[in-house]
Protein backbone atom coordinates (compact mmCIF):
# COMPACT_ATOMS: atom_id res chain seq x y z
CA UNK A 1 0.00 0.00 0.00
CA UNK A 2 1.58 3.45 -1.06
CA UNK A 3 0.21 6.89 -1.09
CA UNK A 4 0.90 8.66 -4.96
CA UNK A 5 0.03 10.70 -7.40
CA UNK A 6 0.26 11.72 -10.83
CA UNK A 7 3.75 13.18 -11.95
CA UNK A 8 6.50 12.99 -14.23
CA UNK A 9 3.94 11.49 -17.06
CA UNK A 10 2.86 8.86 -14.93
CA UNK A 11 2.06 7.62 -11.35
CA UNK A 12 4.82 8.12 -8.42
CA UNK A 13 5.34 6.95 -4.82
CA UNK A 14 8.30 6.99 -2.81
CA UNK A 15 9.90 3.76 -0.79
CA UNK A 16 13.04 3.15 0.83
CA UNK A 17 16.20 1.16 -0.41
CA UNK A 18 15.85 -2.49 0.63
CA UNK A 19 11.95 -3.09 0.23
CA UNK A 20 10.75 -5.82 -2.09
CA UNK A 21 9.27 -3.50 -4.67
CA UNK A 22 12.59 -1.57 -5.33
CA UNK A 23 14.35 -5.17 -5.57
CA UNK A 24 11.78 -6.41 -8.01
CA UNK A 25 11.35 -2.88 -10.28
CA UNK A 26 15.29 -3.54 -10.35
CA UNK A 27 15.04 -6.94 -12.19
CA UNK A 28 11.93 -6.63 -14.06
CA UNK A 29 10.68 -2.78 -14.57
CA UNK A 30 7.24 -4.19 -15.71
CA UNK A 31 4.84 -3.70 -13.18
CA UNK A 32 0.91 -2.94 -12.48
CA UNK A 33 -0.66 -0.77 -9.74
CA UNK A 34 -3.93 -0.46 -7.82
CA UNK A 35 -5.39 3.10 -7.50
CA UNK A 36 -8.49 2.99 -5.51
CA UNK A 37 -11.05 4.78 -3.50
CA UNK A 38 -10.78 5.05 0.15
CA UNK A 39 -13.87 3.01 0.76
CA UNK A 40 -12.23 0.50 -2.05
CA UNK A 41 -15.18 0.21 -4.06
CA UNK A 42 -13.62 2.07 -7.20
CA UNK A 43 -10.50 1.48 -8.31
CA UNK A 44 -8.23 1.84 -12.06
CA UNK A 45 -5.27 -0.58 -12.28
CA UNK A 46 -2.36 0.52 -14.48
CA UNK A 47 -0.32 -1.85 -16.10
CA UNK A 48 2.81 -0.01 -17.62
CA UNK A 49 6.58 0.59 -16.96
CA UNK A 50 8.51 1.79 -13.49
CA UNK A 51 11.56 3.95 -13.48
CA UNK A 52 13.12 4.50 -10.25
CA UNK A 53 14.78 7.78 -9.50
CA UNK A 54 17.64 7.46 -6.41
CA UNK A 55 20.54 8.89 -5.13
CA UNK A 56 22.19 5.75 -7.96
CA UNK A 57 20.89 7.70 -10.42
CA UNK A 58 19.41 11.28 -10.20
CA UNK A 59 21.35 13.94 -9.01
CA UNK A 60 21.02 15.19 -5.39
CA UNK A 61 18.88 18.68 -5.90
CA UNK A 62 16.66 16.81 -8.73
CA UNK A 63 16.27 14.09 -6.29
CA UNK A 64 15.24 16.15 -3.50
CA UNK A 65 13.17 18.48 -5.69
CA UNK A 66 11.22 15.18 -7.12
CA UNK A 67 10.56 13.81 -3.53
CA UNK A 68 9.04 17.38 -2.92
CA UNK A 69 6.57 17.26 -6.03
CA UNK A 70 5.16 13.91 -5.08
CA UNK A 71 4.56 14.68 -1.63
CA UNK A 72 3.00 17.69 -2.70
CA UNK A 73 1.05 15.90 -5.08
CA UNK A 74 0.05 12.51 -2.86
CA UNK A 75 -0.66 14.79 -0.06
CA UNK A 76 -2.68 17.39 -1.87
CA UNK A 77 -0.36 20.38 -0.24
CA UNK A 78 2.71 21.56 1.29
CA UNK A 79 4.86 20.07 3.92
CA UNK A 80 5.22 22.42 7.11
CA UNK A 81 9.14 21.94 7.17
CA UNK A 82 10.77 20.90 3.93
CA UNK A 83 14.44 20.72 5.72
CA UNK A 84 12.89 18.12 8.37
CA UNK A 85 11.30 16.35 5.08
CA UNK A 86 14.18 16.41 3.15
CA UNK A 87 16.68 15.28 5.98
CA UNK A 88 14.21 12.42 6.36
CA UNK A 89 14.24 11.39 2.84
CA UNK A 90 18.11 11.35 2.80
CA UNK A 91 18.05 9.24 6.51
CA UNK A 92 15.36 6.78 4.60
CA UNK A 93 17.40 6.35 1.71
CA UNK A 94 14.15 6.92 0.07
CA UNK A 95 13.47 6.64 -4.11
CA UNK A 96 10.87 7.13 -6.40
CA UNK A 97 9.34 5.34 -8.39
CA UNK A 98 7.33 6.18 -11.37
CA UNK A 99 4.65 3.70 -13.50
CA UNK A 100 4.06 4.98 -16.47
CA UNK A 101 0.55 3.86 -17.56
CA UNK A 102 0.75 1.33 -21.02
CA UNK A 103 -2.67 0.05 -20.43
CA UNK A 104 -5.38 1.23 -17.64
CA UNK A 105 -8.90 -0.87 -16.71
CA UNK A 106 -10.96 -0.92 -13.87
CA UNK A 107 -14.49 0.98 -12.74
CA UNK A 108 -15.11 4.76 -11.99
CA UNK A 109 -12.91 6.58 -9.43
Amino acid sequence: VVTCGLILDGVAFTTTAGRSKITNLKRNPRCSLLVCQENWWGYVVLEGRASILSHQNTGALDLRQTLRDVYRVASGGEHPDWEEYDQAMVEQQRSVVVVVPEHVYGTRI
